[in-house]
């Protein structure tokens, strides 16, 4: 395990630290900012920003003088999604039950303590949510979430009865 971490680029490796530390409610960082959080020297940092910069990765935004996501995150984000055979057979049934009750309608995977939404269908009455694919949130703070811990609760149960 040591000799396969050897071999990985430490530079490659914070760029894609750097990358997943934007979130919804931090959309935007600084070279200080993300330097701190991440433990990394300040001229690393924009060394790395920049070379993200050049790739569409990463952009600045003049007003803030701060970074945030590129459009390049979206093309690549955009090929993962439209290659996953789940998203195109759900999307239909999420639009039917999303009609049907009027509500928002979620597909979504349990990632350790949160929920990953892969999958969303608004109805043309529902409130709008701010949910946005690949969106993540802790699972005990929305209904998908709940569910998914209700289901592996069961499942548990189920399996605990089975080894007594």
């Amino acid at each position: 395990m040591i000799q396969e971490q050897e071999k990985l680029l430490s530079s490659v490796k914070n760029a894609i630290r750097i990358l997943r530390s934007f979130k919804m409610d931090q959309p935007q960082k600084g070279v200080r900012e993300l330097a701190a959080e991440l433990g990394l020297g300040k001229s690393s940092v924009q060394r790395i920003l920049a070379t993200l910069a050049t790739e569409g990765l990463v952009q600045k935004n003049i007003e803030t003088n701060k970074y945030e996501l590129g459009l390049s995150v979206v093309e690549l984000s955009s090929i993962v999604l439209g290659n996953i055979d789940l998203h195109t057979e759900t999307l239909p049934v999420l639009t039917n039950l999303a009609n049907k009750y009027g509500e928002t309608a979620h597909l979504a995977i349990l990632e350790n303590s949160q929920v990953v939404y892969l999958c969303k269908a608004e109805s043309k009455n529902s409130y709008k949510l701010p949910s946005h694919l690949g969106f993540h949130n802790y699972a005990h703070c929305t209904s998908s979430g709940k569910l998914l811990l209700a289901t592996v609760a069961a499942t548990l149960l189920i399996l605990l009865r089975e080894v007594d």
